[in-house]
């Protein structure tokens, strides 16, 4: 279930009311990356200096341009602002290795062999179904691209190469398993293109989960003992 806004006044919120703490500094990496690195900014600021993504924006802690008269202030303020924050992330070594959900996605290990690529390839499809905020950054991106786009574009998100990109999902055990489908016959954003092999996949690698099997639950069933031998 994805993380919804608590009902309190816009000027009192903070980064916690969007995403949970342990994600906070992740998510506003990959988010700013969008904005900054990949050309989100055309379309997180439009024509009259107005923020088009309000969640995003006070999840960024950009309070004061939503809440203030665009004439009072510049797209040039609004981008020296998102580069601020963005020093300040990167101060704090953002590193998805480091969270829970990675250390769940690692116990797939005893079933599928997954490289540190695929793992972190997993684990931003699942913060992209848990939160909005980065979700509505995503969307930045655009909802008409094509498969090589969303290949080059994740890519660039997770600061993996366009080769080994290219490689995982063209010939991966993530794809090959179907814990991850890519949808690559129509035009459409990353998280259309993208998707989990069930939705409740992702709370529950949220949860955490003794045994790993269990995430499969909703989409395998185990079957009764056979009546064959090695022989038939």
């Amino acid at each position: 279930m994805r993380r919804m806004m608590k009902h309190i006044p816009p000027a009192d919120y903070r980064p916690s009311d969007f995403v949970d703490k342990e994600y906070i500094h992740i998510v506003k990496y990959y988010a700013l990356r969008i904005i900054l690195d990949l050309g989100g900014f055309r379309e997180f600021v439009n024509q009259y200096n107005d923020l088009t993504k309000d969640s995003l924006s006070y999840f960024l802690e950009l309070n004061k341009f939503i809440e203030n008269d665009s004439d009072t202030y510049t797209k040039k303020d609004v981008r020296q602002a998102l580069h601020d924050r963005y020093k300040d992330v990167m101060k704090r070594s953002p590193n998805i290795a480091k969270t829970s959900l990675y250390k769940n996605i690692q116990k797939l290990q005893k079933y599928i062999a997954l490289s540190h690529e695929e793992m972190e390839i997993l684990a931003f499809v699942v913060l992209l179904r848990q939160y909005e905020v980065l979700e509505q950054a995503v969307e930045l991106l655009g909802d008409e691209l094509n498969s090589l786009q969303v290949v080059r574009k994740l890519g660039k998100i997770l600061g993996i190469s366009q080769k080994r990109m290219e490689r995982i999902f063209r010939d991966s055990i993530l794809f090959r398993t179907g814990l991850i489908s890519f949808e690559d016959r129509v035009r459409s954003s990353i998280d259309r293109k993208i998707e989990l092999m069930h939705d409740r996949i992702a709370e529950k690698l949220f949860q955490g989960v003794r045994d790993p099997i269990e995430l499969f639950r909703d989409s395998f069933c185990k079957m009764g003992a056979t009546s064959l031998s090695i022989e038939d």
